[in-house]
């Protein structure tokens, strides 16, 4: 299994549109499906260094970046145009401990 950090960048000219929250909640909806499999690790906003949104932070274990990118593009901000990706793999070499048995990075 490998790690992946997304970043997702919103076009804030639709944050305030009803069609954009509505894409928002279904966007969370989706993620939260990811947590059983062990796929989704966790996600936040990303803000601006004044503090404002600028997307959200991504991290994933799984198989392949195939997976990974599949992920992405399936997210329903992204599939509604409010948003775009990136994607990069990350290999962690210095860690906690304790995140060897969190995220089962050995």
């Amino acid at each position: 299994m490998n790690l992946f950090i997304a970043t997702l960048k919103t076009q804030t000219r639709y944050t305030e549109s009803e069609a954009f929250q509505q894409a928002k909640n279904i966007h969370a909806d989706y993620y939260k499906a990811l947590i059983p499999q062990g796929k989704f690790l966790m996600s936040g906003p990303a803000l601006t260094e004044a503090g404002e949104f600028d997307g959200g932070i991504f991290v994933f274990r799984v198989e392949s970046r195939e997976v990974a990118k599949g992920i992405m593009a399936h997210d329903p901000l992204v599939q509604a145009g409010f948003s775009n990706y990136s994607l990069m793999e990350f290999n962690p070499i210095l860690k906690h401990p304790a995140l060897e048995a969190i995220f089962r990075i050995g």
